[in-house]
């Protein structure tokens, strides 16, 4: 298989489980609240990520000097947005003109990087 036929399948892939991603948290959020919807959705994935690093003997524990980082990650930057994106789905926030905005420039950065040449052909000058 040509790398850029695997690259186009590989991110087809991506956008299919993300787009499925919505529907699952709808269903999901039926049961439990956002917060432990959130902490269950990262836990679920930390397992199946730490389970194929094992697999593939490349599991590497980070530094004591790694850990400040790693918790502010952790912490602000995966729990917090999921907590939030849990949260408006299960208050049913409408959409407002704010987030059609949001939305075309999320589109417009999509367009962007499927526009981009593939890393494997040289960019015209």
């Amino acid at each position: 298989m040509k790398p850029e036929t695997r690259s186009y399948l590989l991110l087809s892939a991506v956008i299919l489980v993300w787009g499925v991603n919505w529907p699952v948290m709808k269903t999901g959020l039926h049961y439990m609240t956002p917060l432990w919807f959130g902490v269950a959705r990262l836990s679920l994935g930390a397992l199946c990520l730490l389970v194929l690093a094992v697999l593939r003997r490349r599991l590497y524990w980070p530094g004591l000097g790694d850990l400040p980082i790693l918790l502010s990650l952790g912490v602000l930057q995966m729990g917090g947005y999921l907590a939030l994106i849990s949260s408006v789905i299960a208050l049913g926030e409408p959409f407002t003109a704010a987030n059609l905005i949001g939305l075309a420039l999320i589109s417009f950065g999509l367009l962007l990087v499927l526009a981009a040449p593939p890393a494997s052909q040289p960019v015209p000058a």
